[in-house]
């Protein structure tokens, strides 16, 4: 028996556990149900406050997984509960070890459900209030006195809507820009989660206040979507907050929040929201608690604010009577104040300011309140636009109010329009088009203008024909965006069209006709993802083309004895007379391709990422075309080997027989290109510059000197402009004895950000021509090539004060006489300095 008795123990033991085990199961099985209903009902909860519709994919991707997890382990468990009721004693210790298996799989789920909420926050986290650019109003009394009643208003929990009214150009945005600035500032203990800044305008669109809303809380929205739908999604994200702020600055008529989304603010304590209107009206009728009216300026806050708009020449002894009369007449309405000073800024000309005022009062007898005198002053500053510059700027009124107008499309409008050189478009109605519309046909009618429709109103229309309108002048801004599913687009016979954008569209075939417009001068393709299709000797009969855009366009040039059959070449490009070509080559190695026939043709050729530069510009210096179109040419991240050849350095100063690859070339630019210095790029490229006139030097880390002692001047350079060269020293290196000035003809000097420039040119160097410099962050430099000869020419010099108190100056006559021309660098503005330091902007 003593030797069965270990033997006998290993076999009980697992028996004696397992019995044991199901003992427990059993005797647990109540508190193994409660447990799991419990961890069931935190599981379901936790499901539904997981959103899968997150953007960023492999995040999404995760939720995905971890809710199909999360569903398969809650079907699991309610299928074993609803078990236990049919169940029998004898089964409820097997059925509890089920219980507990599920129990352990949910608990497990829900640690990473939690951990996955945790990491979603993290992903979404965004500013509590951000930033907007503007003036402040904090130095002013009277402004400071109306944000102080605002901010009780905020922290009173008897006010939930606060209205902010006056006339307009008073100063209503400039204020709540300030207020949300200042709650920036106080981020850690203002008291809201969230502060929302929003603009709906005139013409209110609840559509685009929506899309600026969602856009602050990183909602993505989607093409097609309703405002119902929309609002639903920001409701739903608002109400998580614990408290918010919506600003809506400038709002015309009663706005209907619940349309927007916005949780009623007297359901949900703590949340405020903020209007500014011209109206009390307005105010009243969406039920704010606390009216805050915006009035003008008093007398004296009104002449400082002019002083800062118009400069010091305001204060001077001569003009200060005359600009206090200008600010009087501005009757403290800050629009004014500062349209008019600005438009009266460094104007130093006695005559000038008294005729401008003579101008400004003529009209005052029939202007019978300040509402009507605010026009007076702005139109000041329009009086002061020259020639085609006040059409310019009439051209802006068609856009709509606090729209955001790219540079790009207005100058193509301008062309459009003659403004720069002949004549444009003009417009019909929008009652015939509905979102429904697959197929539309204007063909053979007489509209002269095609009407203005809402951004991608006609989302099912793919095919528009406008062929045989021979009196369509003029197709609306945003016309053709309302088409996005756009495939054929016929314009054939509409004889008068100059400009065509179809920038963003989906077309997948080159518009039909456009060759038959004799005044077609303008197209833009840019973003045309879907376009495979530009059939063969199209682009080669558009002989009135002067620019053609085909930025991130998936139409792929091939060229001649590559082509795909019936496709276009980019050799068609070469027969287009009037087009000003602009060359954008990407990381191609252009020593293994054959440029000279295609540079031949273009006016400007930007290269990045490239390689064989030299091994091109070898080819081009020894091959027989010239390029006497060439006029710009800007290289971006390329390097130059210093060992590749090149002009000699030793016989090629000054030398009249030296190649010259590129003889016409005015314009250059260099931006984080490696090189030591301009001489070596030079001779490295085969270029002499003699006809350059803008130079352009950014982030080129190696450069040391600019110009070397033995190469090139530059002898009709007039703007050079330099930035973040952290290793540059000097312009040229210095020897002694007479040296030929090296930018004879420069007028506009620019230099930034070079922490180790010391000097610009030789001692004594003067430069006849120079008329404006701008210099920030060079902390070295302490001579400019100016002198009591010379300083007379200055027509502007810009830079910190202190770096102008520290310059050194041959004859102290000199800085009498120039000290009127320096104007410092504006801060960003003093109360916000805390945050952004000493960053300074140029005051173009």
């Amino acid at each position: 028996m003593e030797c069965l008795s270990p033997f006998l123990g290993e076999i009980l033991r697992p028996m004696c556990d397992s019995m044991c085990s199901r003992v427990v199961n059993a005797i647990r099985f109540k508190s193994n149900v409660q447990a799991l209903n419990s961890v069931m009902e935190r599981l379901v909860e936790l499901k539904g406050n997981i959103n899968e519709d997150h953007k960023d994919k492999p995040f999404r991707l995760k939720i995905m997984g971890w809710q199909r997890n999360a569903e398969e382990v809650i079907t699991k468990a309610r299928s074993k509960l609803e078990e236990r009721v049919s169940c029998g004693k004898s089964l409820k210790s097997r059925l509890s070890r089920k219980l507990v298996t599920i129990l352990n799989e949910a608990r497990m789920l829900e640690k990473e459900g939690l951990d996955l909420l945790d990491m979603i926050a993290a992903a979404t986290a965004h500013e509590r209030v951000e930033h907007v650019p503007g003036v402040s109003v904090l130095h002013q009394t009277t402004a400071s006195n109306m944000l102080g009643k605002i901010i009780d208003g905020l922290r009173s929990s008897e006010v939930q809507k606060i209205g902010i009214w006056g006339m307009g150009g008073v100063g209503k945005t400039t204020l709540v820009r300030t207020l949300n600035n200042k709650l920036h500032e106080e981020t850690a203990t203002q008291p809201f989660g969230l502060v929302i800044f929003a603009t709906p305008s005139k013409d209110f669109d609840p559509r685009t206040v929506q899309k600026q809303i969602a856009e602050r809380l990183d909602i993505d929205t989607r093409l097609g979507e309703t405002v119902e739908r929309l609002a639903r999604r920001i409701y739903v994200r608002l109400e998580k907050e614990n408290n918010f702020l919506l600003i809506l600055d400038d709002v015309w008529k009663d706005i209907d929040l619940d349309l927007l989304g916005i949780p009623r603010t007297e359901e949900k304590k703590g949340s405020k929201i903020i209007l500014t209107s011209r109206f009390l009206e307005v105010c009243r009728s969406m039920r704010t608690d606390l009216d805050v009216r915006v009035d003008c300026l008093c007398e004296e806050e009104a002449w400082e604010l002019f002083c800062q708009n118009a400069g010091e020449v305001a204060r001077s002894d001569l003009i200060e009577p005359i600009a206090k009369a200008f600010s009087l007449e501005c009757g403290g309405l800050p629009l004014a104040i500062i349209t008019v000073g600005t438009a009266m800024r460094g104007k130093p000309n006695v005559m000038l300011w008294e005729h401008a005022l003579n101008q400004l009062s003529r009209s005052v007898p029939w202007i019978k309140s300040i509402e009507e005198k605010i026009y007076q002053p702005l139109k000041l500053s329009y009086d002061f636009l020259e020639g085609q510059a006040k059409s310019c700027f009439l051209l802006c009124a068609l856009f709509p109010e606090d729209y955001s107008i790219e540079v790009t499309e207005l100058v193509m409008y301008w062309i459009a329009e003659g403004f720069m050189e002949e004549q444009g478009l003009q417009e019909i109605r929008q009652d015939k088009f509905s979102p429904s519309l697959r197929w539309v046909s204007l063909m053979n009618n007489k509209p002269e203008r095609l009407p203005r429709l809402p951004e991608e109103y006609c989302m099912e229309a793919s095919t528009l024909l406008l062929q045989e309108n021979y009196l369509l002048q003029e197709a609306s801004d945003g016309f053709l965006q309302a088409f996005p599913a756009l495939r054929i687009l016929n314009l054939k016979t509409l004889s008068k069209l100059e400009l065509l954008d179809l920038h963003g569209s989906r077309i997948k075939e080159f518009p039909k006709g456009l060759e038959k417009l004799e005044s077609f001068k303008h197209l833009d393709l840019s973003g045309t993802v879907h376009l495979k299709t530009i059939p063969a000797r199209i682009v080669s009969r558009l002989s009135s083309l002067e620019t053609l855009n085909m930025k991130l366009s998936n139409y792929h040039w091939s060229v001649k004895g590559e082509e795909q059959e019936g496709q276009a070449t980019v050799e068609e490009i070469a027969y287009l007379d009037c087009l000003q070509r602009t060359l954008a080559i990407s990381g191609l190695n252009l020593s293994q391709v054959s440029m000279e026939w295609l540079l031949a043709c273009t006016t400007s050729v930007i290269l990045n990422s490239c390689q064989g530069l030299q091994g091109m510009m070898k080819k081009l210096v020894t091959g027989s075309k010239t390029f006497v179109n060439l006029k710009s040419l800007t290289i971006v991240k390329t390097s130059i080997n210093s060992s590749g050849g090149g002009i000699e350095k030793a016989t090629s100063k000054g030398s009249s027989t030296s190649p010259d690859t590129l003889p016409f070339l005015e314009e250059l630019g260099l931006h984080e290109v490696n090189f030591v210095s301009l001489s070596e790029l030079q001779a490295q490229l085969w270029l002499r510059l003699v006809a350059l006139k803008l130079l352009l030097v950014s982030k080129c880390n190696n450069l040391k000197t600019l110009v070397e002692i033995d190469m090139f001047t530059m002898p009709n350079l007039e703007e050079i402009e330099i930035s973040d060269c952290n290793s540059l020293h000097n312009l040229r290196q210095t020897i002694d004895g007479p040296q030929e000035p090296l930018l004879p003809k420069l007028r506009v000097m620019k230099l930034r950000n070079l922490p180790e420039l010391e000097s610009v040119c030789y001692e004594k160097e003067t430069w006849e021509c120079l008329e404006q410099v701008k210099v920030m962050n060079c902390g070295r430099l302490y001579t400019l090539p100016i002198s009591s000869k010379t300083c007379g020419r200055i027509k502007e010099i810009k830079g910190t004060i202190s770096w102008w108190k520290h310059l050194r100056w041959d004859d102290p006559s000199t800085l009498e006489t120039l000290d009127p021309c320096f104007k410092p660098l504006r801060l960003l503005g003093e109360e916000m300095a805390p945050i952004f330091g000493e960053h300074y902007l140029w005051d173009s």
